[in-house]
């Protein structure tokens, strides 16, 4: 597991490789949110996750909700089939905006401000 964290202008791009299970999703969300700050957009590319447990929802949903609540915006991007099957299965796909690729999820965080 790697996570990978690059700011620009208009977001924080936090790339994450490897499995989201039990075992990695407390370092990868210490790594998150020691990277955020209030009203941070955060675009969070999972080109590279191969697998997403429980835990990992959980992770998803955890960043999702302290970053909303400290007014910044979140959204996913490269969903692969797999995981993205398990969020719609488990209705998580819903909370969140996501997109194709990076380069998409960038200009709509920039619109949104």
């Amino acid at each position: 597991m790697e996570v990978y964290i690059e700011k620009q202008e208009q977001a924080t791009i936090i790339a994450i490789t490897g499995q989201l299970n039990s075992h990695t999703t407390a370092q990868i969300q210490d790594d998150v949110l020691a990277a955020i700050h209030a009203g941070d957009h955060v675009l969070l590319d999972m080109s590279r996750v191969t697998y997403l447990s429980s835990a990992g929802l959980r992770m998803l949903l955890l960043l999702y909700r302290r970053i909303r609540d400290h007014h910044g915006v979140m959204a996913l991007t490269g969903l692969s089939e797999e995981v993205s099957d398990m969020m719609s299965i488990t209705g998580f796909l819903d909370l969140f905006t996501t997109f194709e690729n990076r380069m998409i999820g960038l200009q709509a965080l920039k619109k949104a401000g």
